[in-house]
């Protein structure tokens, strides 16, 4: 006597009356479409994990230049500065949404909060520091398509006048 127990397992009785379990030939899952249902979802499965791999793709994050904790200076702008001996590390993070990209503006005005982030710091000491290089400027960019936000994060060195 055979019973389908789940629409998967076949219960068979023994001798004694103990049901004992069996797996039924993949003919007969074919048959009940139990191994056709399971190829449509692994291949939904890998479909899905594809698309999400490619979204993760999508997006670019400019490089970290510090460790340190930032400060928020604006709706678009936060920092980090490191002192030293002989001047100070200032490392500055920029983001702003555009609907159309455009790096160029992001990354003048992420130079441009730098630089005056880097002289409001310097008289907040009461020292001067020296001109900063523009071609010392490192600088990285980022953008991620699927919100809109270019970012930038720029480093650079200020020396304190002797």
């Amino acid at each position: 006597m055979q019973q389908a127990l789940n629409g998967i397992y076949v219960a068979k009785l023994d001798n004694s009356g103990n049901p004992c379990f069996t797996i039924p030939h993949s003919k007969d899952l074919k048959t009940r479409g139990i191994v056709n249902n399971w190829l449509y979802w692994r291949n939904y499965m890998r479909t899905l994990l594809l698309i999400i791999v490619l979204l993760g793709l999508g997006c670019a994050t400019p490089m970290k230049y510090t460790n340190s904790t930032f400060t928020t200076y604006d709706k678009n702008t936060e920092y980090a500065i490191d002192p030293m001996d002989d001047g100070f590390s200032i490392t500055v993070y920029y983001s702003r949404y555009q609907f159309f990209p455009e790096s160029d503006a992001v990354a003048v005005a992420c130079k441009s909060a730098l630089t005056a982030l880097a002289y409001d710091y310097a008289d907040k000491n009461n020292k001067k520091i020296q001109t900063i290089n523009e071609q010392r400027i490192k600088i990285s960019m980022g953008r991620n398509d699927f919100s809109g936000i270019t970012s930038c994060s720029a480093n650079a060195l200020a020396q304190w006048q002797k």
